[in-house]
């Protein structure tokens, strides 16, 4: 019995260290795909709409049931496309997948292939090496003999070069950009014009999805406008409107509308925006309480919070003033009146564990005993402080090599993917300039430093920091 449970563990072992993809890693490798189907663009035909929304219900379950097990029963469903290849006779291209595979890499490349989709992002993620072992062998005593079990690696595929990999796709890159061109051009004339008849003081687009899903919130939008002029006029003058993919009122009260809703949800939204006003006025002091409670530590937020809104924030901040105001004793055990202000606290969401963030910042999950966040940052205040002080040094010189970079290489633009660290960001910079048979290659184009190659829908490139040279 003891020989066939190990025998089973040992191919679950197997499986298991062979390199499947993430939910994370699977959503990323598909978005091309994404952008082809997402029922948002199918507002003229809604029966494809309607079959594509089903079809996406049952792919996603399909996909985290891979996460979650091996035993998943075959799924067959169609997809129709915007797209060049083979047309339908209403102007849509369709496809048939067929997915029966338990390895979710393989499904997610089946995928892109049926779309005649490009597999750079799946190709650079790495596959570990499955394990083998040999047959095992039993002494008198049935007791397994580990001298007998060996692991056989398998060969990692050789990286492709930075050079090689703009060879085969520059031009591809250049075309697609030049096919979103037309489609940029409008989205800036329709924006400006939005922005003018709104009295608006700016109009964003703050999403990862491609430029066609902005151009469909606009016209929906304007649409909307042209049928409730005064009314959204009276709730929008003078304000910040962005079309993203979360809803609310932003910490620096921009008005943030989802893609995903349709317009009879976005006037729900827009006529609680004056209650909002209240909120964006509270959540100062409630940071400055905070301060006072930590002897006057610095409280601020990450750079890019689109994705926590003011309510979420004030019901953050409220539940760690309650905690922290019941741990005052602690706060006097640990720091006396020392005062903290050359530390810097940023309140998360959730109750994961505490961090120092790479700059230095002290993440605390605002669900957490107060005596605990004390605690934590009394042992790690003097890691924080050289941490913030480092921080802002490797910024400096990354902002500096971002600006020599992209004026030297002449490149239409240049920027960075959060993961990316400041020193990998700068380390970059200067290979990508001292690489003389790369920067032609690269003049005029829109580049993303990431961890991955590919390219996006509308032309831009990406590229890892680290990427191969050719030495």
């Amino acid at each position: 019995m003891f020989a066939k449970h190990y025998a089973r563990l040992c191919g679950d072992v197997a499986l298991k260290n062979y390199r499947y993809l993430s939910t994370s890693e699977a959503a990323t490798a598909l978005r091309p795909f994404y952008f082809l189907v997402h029922p948002d663009l199918f507002g003229q035909h809604p029966k494809e709409r309607l079959i594509n929304e089903e079809s996406l219900k049952k792919l996603n379950q399909y996909i985290t049931l891979l996460q979650r097990s091996r035993s998943v029963k075959p799924l067959d469903v169609t997809f129709y496309l915007r797209h060049k290849g083979v047309q339908h006779k209403k102007g849509l291209a369709s496809v048939d997948l067929s997915l029966s595979s338990t390895n979710l890499r393989t499904v997610v490349s089946s995928i892109l292939r049926s779309c005649d989709l490009p597999l750079d992002f799946v190709e650079t993620v790495p596959v570990k090496p499955a394990v083998s072992l040999r047959p095992i062998k039993w002494d008198l005593g049935n007791e397994l003999d580990n001298r007998e079990s060996e692991w056989t690696i398998i060969k990692k595929k050789e990286k492709k070069t930075l050079w090689v990999w703009l060879k085969e796709n520059i031009s591809r890159a250049k075309k697609q950009e030049a096919e979103t061109q037309l489609t940029i051009l409008d989205i800036k004339a329709l924006s400006q014009e939005i922005q003018q008849k709104v009295e608006l003081m700016d109009l964003r687009w703050e999403s990862d999805w491609g430029q066609p899903y902005f151009m469909s919130c606009l016209k929906s939008f304007n649409r909307f406008f042209m049928e409730h002029p005064d009314r959204l006029k009276s709730l929008l003058r003078g304000r910040v409107l962005v079309f993203g993919d979360t809803k609310g009122v932003s910490l620096l009260g921009d008005i943030v509308l989802s893609r995903a809703d349709v317009p009879t949800d976005w006037v729900k939204l827009l006529m609680l925006v004056p209650a909002y006003d209240a909120v964006l006025e509270r959540v100062p002091y409630m940071e400055k309480k905070l301060s006072e409670l930590l002897n006057d530590i610095h409280v601020t937020q990450r750079k890019r919070r689109q994705s926590v809104m003011a309510e979420d924030y004030e019901m953050l901040l409220n539940t760690l003033l309650n905690s922290l105001r019941r741990s005052q004793t602690d706060v006097r055990k640990y720091f006396g009146y020392k005062k903290l202000k050359d530390l810097q606290l940023v309140v998360e969401e959730g109750s994961g564990p505490f961090a120092l963030s790479r700059s230095g910042q002290f993440l605390i999950p605002a669900t957490v005993p107060g005596y605990m966040v004390v605690k934590f940052i009394a042992e790690s205040q003097d890691k924080a402080k050289e941490m913030l002080k480092n921080a802002q040094v490797e910024l400096d010189k990354e902002t500096e090599a971002m600006f020599q970079c992209k004026r030297r290489l002449g490149l239409g633009l240049l920027m960075k993917d959060e993961s990316v660290t400041p020193s990998q960001m700068t380390e970059c910079c200067f290979r990508l300039m001292t690489e003389k048979e790369i920067g032609p290659m690269l003049k005029g184009m829109r580049l993303e430093i990431a961890n991955y190659y590919t390219v996006m829908q509308d032309g831009r490139i990406a590229i890892p920091w680290n990427w191969g040279s050719q030495t």
